[in-house]
């Protein structure tokens, strides 16, 4: 009777081995279903960006076939944002001004999640949260809690049925939360493409003619004053990433806090 006993206590830590490990990797297939989800669908809605006692709403269109995005600020100084296969281009009302530049990879809620999502489980403990409503949809929350103290934490909440991210915060070492992305309004499915107000009269500004060592497009007739001015169309001040917790999220046309591993 002790043999058996015995063996059943050595098979407990492989047991326990095997269930973490089966648990991470449902949790990274909803990352992939999520990021699946963000790519290839088109969609349409509202969400709100919250950072402390601060907020931002914005309108975001993307069609998924012609890998197009439309994004419009809806507080604040009128701005847009249009997105195409190889062009950023900024749309400022006010001044009537068009800023042009090259499409970069960088992300941006709802397409949070880095290219290999397998590189995470290195920094992050990956696993499933709660099921909730958010927003009018039943979403799976994913849980990335990180080894380190040099990373935040997240919880991402995507729709059951689609897989799409509706809901993203991000937590301190306490679970405190710091900031928040949220779908209040979201069409999965058939979007009406929206074309920007005509803009034949306004000024267009390329800023891929020089680049400066910061990594940033300038214009080539830029003042010092407002030298890299097209790169506020992406962010109202310069952020490093979420795992750095040197600086707080400004909020910005593009607000996004990318998942980093």
């Amino acid at each position: 009777m002790s043999a058996w006993r015995s063996a059943a206590l050595l098979c407990v830590p492989l047991f326990s081995t095997l269930g973490t490990a089966h648990a991470q990797s449902d949790a990274l297939g909803w990352l992939r279903k999520i990021q699946d989800a963000t790519r290839n669908l088109s969609y349409s809605g509202t969400f709100v960006y919250q950072h402390g006692g601060r907020s931002e709403t914005s309108r975001i269109t993307r069609l998924a076939a012609a890998d197009t995005e439309r994004l419009e600020v809806l507080d604040g100084m009128p701005r847009e944002l249009v997105r195409t296969r190889d062009t950023v281009r900024c749309y400022l009302p006010e001044s009537k001004v068009v800023k042009v530049e090259r499409r970069t990879p960088d992300r941006s809620f709802p397409a949070l999640l880095p290219e290999r999502l397998n590189a995470l489980a290195q920094h992050y403990d990956i696993s499933l949260g709660e099921t909730r409503r958010v927003g009018g949809f039943e979403c799976q929350a994913v849980v990335l809690t990180p080894k380190d103290n040099l990373r935040y934490g997240y919880r991402l909440y995507a729709d059951t049925a689609s897989g799409m991210l509706v809901r993203a915060v991000t937590v301190d070492a306490a679970g405190n939360q710091i900031e928040q992305f949220m779908f209040t309004q979201l069409s999965i499915g058939r979007v009406t493409p929206e074309i920007p107000a005509s803009t034949r009269w306004w000024s267009s500004r390329a800023a891929w003619a020089n680049r400066s060592r910061s990594g940033r497009w300038c214009t080539p007739t830029a003042s010092p004053r407002s030298r890299c001015s097209s790169s506020r169309c992406r962010r109202a001040a310069s952020r490093r990433a979420p795992g750095s917790r040197a600086s707080a999220p400004s909020i910005s046309i593009l607000a996004r806090s990318p998942i980093t591993w």
